[in-house]
This record gives structure tokens, sequence and C-alpha cells, in this order.
């Protein structure tokens, strides 16, 4: 299960967490940079490599790349990248043919492709009724899923907490569903702690 925390592009000690996500732009002059907006400061890619205090990290992709530059930020990020996300069509199809692991959005509003095994769960329009139910739905046994905790767009701690219950009750029941393999969340120990919690109701 990865513990993933949300945001983390800031040289500042993980909060409770060896995984972070972290949001990549190409500038100009080719460098990658570190940063959520673009029009804000932030890092040169190999600088926070080099000091971050985080292990791994699952990368957002913040722009349209050519498939080459895609190329060069996984050899830059090397055996720390857990994988990308917000991968754009035509890209995703060359990259998926490369077997390169990354992760499609699956929303109310995004349907998923065959070109990966892996989706990004971000309900977007209700994250407190676990609607994610319904999105996994759409989603095969072989298939593995990261979720967006509900916090991610503005949900109170106790909104995600009764998220996180859901969804624990929901991954623990037979079924055809996907596999969970992570969390992205802000909250990374509050998660651990509830989770553990949870993994003693359940078996």
């Amino acid at each position: 299960m990865l513990v993933i925390e949300h945001r983390a592009n800031f040289l500042t000690e993980p909060e409770k967490s060896t995984l972070g996500e972290i949001d990549v732009h190409i500038l100009e002059n080719g460098k990658f940079a570190v940063k959520h907006d673009i029009y804000e400061g932030g890092w040169i890619l190999e600088h926070f490599l080099k000091h971050s205090m985080h292990d791994r990290f699952f990368v957002d992709i913040k722009q349209n790349l050519k498939v080459g530059v895609y190329e060069r930020l996984i050899e830059t990020m090397g055996d720390r990248l857990i994988g990308l996300f917000d991968v754009p069509m035509p890209a995703a199809y060359f990259l998926a043919k490369k077997g390169v692991k990354f992760y499609e959005r699956l929303s109310e509003f995004e349907n998923p492709t065959a070109l990966t095994d892996r989706f990004w769960l971000d309900p977007l329009a209700n994250q407190v009724v676990p609607h994610f139910e319904r999105l996994l739905w759409e989603t095969t046994a072989n298939q593995k899923f990261i979720y967006a905790s509900p916090e991610l767009h503005g949900c109170s701690m106790l909104e995600a907490a009764n998220a996180w219950g859901s969804l624990k009750a929901f991954v623990s029941g037979k079924n055809r569903f996907a596999k969970l393999e992570g969390i992205v969340t802000k909250y990374p120990e509050e998660f651990s702690k509830i989770w553990a919690d949870l993994d003693k109701m359940y078996v």
C-alpha cells in the first residue's frame, strides 16, 4: 500500500511518508522544474532529487510534452519514479507501447482506455459520498489504482476519514474490482493510523 504525500514540491521534512507526489514543468531552457503553478518559483528537478527527503515520487505532468521529453524525464527520475500521471494523448499511446508505467485519471467525466492497467481514481463532482464505487464498476480485476483522497479537493479531515472507511469496506469485499495500489493524501500520518485500525476490522 503506497501512502503518497500530496504536493511534496518543497524541500521540507516529509509528513510521515517517504513517498511524495510532485508537479513537474519543463522550462524554456529544457530543464525540468518542480512546482505546482507555472508562474511560481520552484526547484530544478536534479537539485530537488538530490536534496529531497522523500524516497520515491508520483509525478504529475503539467504540460503536453513530446515523447522524447517524457523519456528524458523518466531517465532523470530513475528508480525514484513510482509512475506518471496526467499524460495526454498521443504521448500516452506511445509511452504505453514502450511499457512506461503511467496512470490514467478515472472520474465522473473521464473514462479509462485500454492503454494502461493502472489508473488514478479521482471523484471530482462529489468526493464525500463514495462515488468511487460507481467508478470502480468501470474497471476490471487486473487493473490497479491509486486513490485521490477527497481533501485534495477541499474536503475536511473528517470527511476524508469517512471516505477512507468507505474505501476500505469496498475494497475488502469479494468483488471483481481493481486492486488498490495506494493513496495520495495531505494527511499521510493520520491515514496510516486509521487504515491500520481498519485493517483489524476486515480480513
